[in-house]
């Protein structure tokens, strides 16, 4: 995705009175913590979210684990409320981790 994309998505979602909602906000974890590997930009927008979903979490978590942060990937998915053990499965797996999924 172009710069220009990254730099007005950002503008947008300073410019909102009200919080995004979710499609939003997880579109935003994607770009960032997946397209450009901010992971801390990625973190602040996943915190600040009222509601997750399980795509919300399973793009914060792949986020995590395409960019080597296993541990913190691992400590995201321990706070899942509803665990997907899919969700961490696939995230692993996509990046080619299989074999350092947790018990």
């Amino acid at each position: 995705m172009p710069q220009d994309g990254i730099s007005l998505q950002t503008h947008l979602l300073q410019q909102l009175a009200t919080p995004p909602d979710l499609l939003l906000s997880t579109r935003f974890i994607i770009l960032r913590s997946q397209v450009t590997a901010d992971l801390v930009s990625a973190h602040k927008v996943f915190d600040a979210m009222p509601q997750r979903s399980i795509v919300s979490w399973t793009a914060m978590i792949s986020g995590y684990v395409q960019n080597g942060e296993l541990e913190d990937a691992h400590q995201t998915f321990d706070k899942m409320e509803d665990k997907n053990v899919i969700s961490l499965i696939i995230s692993y797996g996509r990046h080619g981790y299989g074999e350092a999924i947790p018990d």
